[in-house]
């Protein structure tokens, strides 16, 4: 793999944009080593990386909100609300598509399964329940 290929990140709101794309999440800080762990035995939500420069990836969806996007630029954000977990596009000039079809401006819950398209990623969302 290239290593200067961009790569789907976990990105903090409040942090500077590093000049090479880390993950990091809303309220703590993730390694890229991080992201290819295997997903803790308990039940919990995640991200896996189906297509993409960072195909395998997995990101463990352990805040109440996660932005997701890369090089500073924030797509989406999941939101956990009791047993839920809602998207909600943040930039209005992605296309982000659930299972096909283009996600409405508003949040929307994610059922276990569902597969995600933003950009050149594709990505499955697991609830791991």
């Amino acid at each position: 793999m290239d290593n200067d290929a961009p790569t789907l990140k976990k990105i903090t709101p409040a942090d500077d944009l590093p000049e090479v794309p880390k993950p990091v999440s809303t309220r703590r800080t993730t390694s890229s080593a991080d992201m290819d762990q295997p997903a803790p035995s308990e039940p919990g939500a995640s991200l896996v990386v189906l297509s993409g420069p960072n195909a395998g990836s997995t990101i463990i969806l352990t805040d109440e909100e996660t932005v997701v996007g890369m090089n500073g630029e924030r797509w989406i954000k999941l939101t956990q609300l009791d047993n839920d977990i809602a998207i909600e596009v943040l930039d209005p000039t992605v296309l982000v598509t659930r299972n096909g079809h283009p996600l409405p401006p508003t949040a929307v819950n994610l059922a276990d399964g569902d597969t995600l398209g933003v950009h050149d990623f594709e990505i499955i969302f697991n609830t791991n329940a």
